[in-house]
């Protein structure tokens, strides 16, 4: 992948990433592609020609390059963040003579909520709307979601809607797919665990 070059390559914009995590960053864009309209042909992970075909689209549609790769623009166009890679990184300095060892650091607190890295926009939100919500256009829903190694939500379902039977809840649902949360460090504790999640429609 590149940042606005024809070619793919494991780069975003000059920056190197492993396979693996070049893998995730398609992952989520085929589901912000997916969620918006576009058929990314799944949500393999893999830059292939549906893929790049529906990101020319997206592109088109957004007043982009439509080089069919994953620009700056357009991940900030889907609202998907890429993290520091792991790839890539400055040599090591050399070693610094040895000093006093320091008084151990105090240990961080849990976090009891997430940190949102990606997550739906009003515009989302309004496409996400239930159908036939013109005489309801105020609602809300509260899902509970497991949470991925990779911050994602997945195996959600809804609790609770406002008011009952619109089908926010179901929208709620299928906009989950639209958020990642911090699980690095002390937010590490949230991955494989269950959390609610409330999601208004104003």
């Amino acid at each position: 992948m590149s940042s606005g070059t024809s070619t793919p390559s494991d780069r975003i914009n000059g920056r190197a990433f492993s396979q693996s995590e070049i893998r995730q960053v398609v992952r989520r864009v085929q589901t912000a592609l997916t969620v918006r309209g576009y058929d990314p042909g799944g949500l393999d992970g893999l830059l292939g020609d549906k893929t790049r075909t529906a990101l020319r689209q997206y592109q088109a549609a957004s007043g982009l390059p439509q080089s069919g790769y994953l620009d700056l623009a357009t991940l900030d166009g889907l609202g998907v963040t890429v993290a520091t890679p792991s790839l890539g990184a400055a040599s090591a300095p050399a070693a610094a003579p040895p000093v006093a060892p320091a008084a151990p650091a105090a240990i961080a607190p849990v976090p009891t909520e997430p940190v949102w890295l990606d997550q739906p926009t009003a515009a989302d939100l309004d496409r996400l709307r239930p159908s036939g919500a013109s005489r309801y256009p105020l609602g809300s829903a509260v899902i509970r979601c497991m949470v991925a190694e990779d911050g994602t939500l997945f195996a959600c379902f809804a609790e609770s809607e406002t008011p009952p039977g619109r089908r926010y809840g179901q929208a709620a649902v299928r906009a989950a797919a639209l958020y990642r949360m911090r699980v690095d460090g002390p937010y590490a504790a949230f991955v494989g665990q269950a959390i609610e999640v409330r999601i208004s429609w104003t």
